[in-house]
């Protein structure tokens, strides 16, 4: 701005003080400014300004964010009834691996289940299955005849889900939930016991490529065994029937009156090991391979397997080698606080034992022996070789035979009932009070009428003559009970009066 411009200014804003301010200052008294000489020309120098501009108030203000409310959520969208497609959800809590929808007319035509699912489903989501897939459940549904279907439903633990479904009035997403759990459901009576046939199903998770049954124990598995599968894979939620007349030598373990226990052993495709310990006189005959059947190997650990099929609670376990198992010299009892019970299986950690240091040092070939013993004084025995790698032992009626029992004295009865006798026991006072009667003495056998059976009765049971319990059973299971003591003499008779009125 020009100098001359600014003295301009200077005097214009000195007159509208004197007018606002009046008479306050005396006219004589007012300074007036000289007037200055004439401005020099100053040269502009160059310099870049930012301008910003207001907007015009008069304009309506532009906003750059855009107001709007939240979006609607459907997280099942809805699926249209008797199109071509249904939902399924998983409420259940777990992994479903298998869902299979039918109707009278298809379990007709195919008892097997069929699975509409291409990969599993997790809890709470939902898949659209195309029933162009499935033309037949398709045909079905487009009947609109008003028949209801029934869907099942499999976890990755092969737990089964039940439900109905009515495709006139529910609603096309059909819902998995945990309350449909079918938890009485076990298999019984799917497969025949008896009968001409077994299955093992394939719960694991896992192909299975190798597949065993066989009277061995899984210490005793060589690789000589017969793969039931042969050469072919038996898929996760898949079966294999077994006809017993292709079992061969086997047949005779699976009569009702055999009592015996066969391993049932399968590998799957990453070479993992699966072990069950099955009973065809007690078991069902659908039998399930799952993961809690899976052996680990740890190098850090030994671990002996221990199944208690005696029919009583075994309450001491001893391990040993055979120089000192001969020697009487059992050492320390393994189970401590715990007691096996009857049809129960524990692994037992045999490095962690006190003692065992040395022993696991001992050549492979070393035979160890394991003593199970309960409270009525009977003894069971089994041995196992050191150098297994997965050792194991069963508990039933034949480990009877393989020990000598202690010496005792031998209690004859007779019976004089009016029928045959199939069960008998002999009891403390405290098994009774704990309704544990041990071990069945007849074993196979049947005390008929007006024979008489004689046993031999530990030293143990006898000391200070203590009051022990006879209990016997008819094929009625009427109770015969007969209390004893040393001091009664070691003959005895059951007869119509020892009837139990309870």
């Amino acid at each position: 701005m020009k100098r001359i411009n600014v003295v301009r200014t200077i005097s214009l804003v000195l007159l509208l003080s004197t007018l606002f301010l009046g008479c306050a200052t005396p006219i004589d008294q007012q300074v007036v400014p000289p007037i200055p000489a004439e401005p020099v020309e100053v040269e502009q120098q160059s310099e870049a300004v930012a301008v910003y501009e207001t907007p015009n108030e008069s304009q309506e203000p532009v906003f750059l964010a855009v107001i709007e409310d939240p979006p609607r959520f459907w997280k099942y969208p809805p699926v249209k009834p008797f199109g071509n497609k249904i939902g399924v959800i998983n409420r259940t809590g777990y992994t479903l691996k298998v869902f299979d929808l039918f109707n009278e007319p298809l379990y007709s035509n195919n008892a097997q289940q069929v699975n509409l699912l291409e990969d599993a489903v997790e809890d709470g989501q939902r898949v659209v299955v195309d029933l162009h897939r499935w033309p037949d459940l398709l045909s079905e549904l487009d009947k609109r005849d008003g028949s209801k279907f029934i869907f099942n439903a499999r976890d990755w633990d092969n737990d089964l889900y039940w439900g109905e479904w009515d495709p006139q009035v529910d609603d096309w997403n059909l819902v998995v939930a945990y309350e449909q759990l079918e938890r009485e459901w076990q298999g019984e009576g799917e497969v025949e016991s008896f009968g001409s046939s077994l299955v093992i199903v394939n719960a694991t998770g896992y192909p299975l490529e190798k597949l065993f049954l066989e009277r061995k124990r899984v210490n005793q598995i060589d690789g000589s065994e017969t793969n039931l599968l042969q050469g072919r894979l038996l898929q996760d939620g898949k079966r294999a029937r077994i006809q017993v007349s292709d079992l061969g030598h086997l047949a005779e373990y699976l009569s009702f009156e055999a009592y015996s226990t066969l391993t049932v052993s399968a590998y799957d495709t990453d070479g993992d090991l699966y072990i069950k310990n099955w009973h065809p006189t007690t078991d069902l005959w659908l039998i399930q391979l799952t993961s809690a059947d899976m052996l680990w190997s740890d190098s850090t650990h030994y671990e002996l397997q221990v199944e208690n099929q005696t029919g009583g609670s075994i309450w001491y376990l001893y391990v040993t080698d055979d120089a000192h198992y001969q020697a009487g010299e059992l050492g320390d009892d393994l189970l401590g606080m715990d007691i096996l019970d009857d049809a129960e299986r524990m692994d037992i950690d045999l490095s962690e034992a006190a003692g065992f240091d040395d022993l696991l040092e001992q050549p492979e070939e070393t035979v160890m022996h394991v003593v199970a013993e309960g409270l009525d004084g009977i003894v069971h025995h089994a041995t196992f070789l050191l150098g297994d790698a997965f050792p194991s032992v069963v508990f039933d009626r034949s480990s009877l035979e393989d020990f000598v029992v202690e010496e005792g004295e031998e209690l004859t009865l007779y019976n004089d009932t009016p029928a045959d006798l199939w069960f008998l026991y002999l009891a403390t006072d405290e098994m009774v009070h704990e309704k544990n009667f041990g071990n069945d003495l007849l074993r196979d056998g049947i005390w008929e009428m007006k024979e008489a059976f004689t046993f031999k009765v530990s030293p143990a049971l006898v000391e200070d003559n203590q009051v022990l319990h006879l209990y016997a059973y008819d094929y009625l299971d009427n109770e015969y009970h007969k209390e004893w003591k040393v001091s009664d003499g070691w003959t005895l008779t059951f007869n119509a009066d020892d009837l139990s009125t309870q």
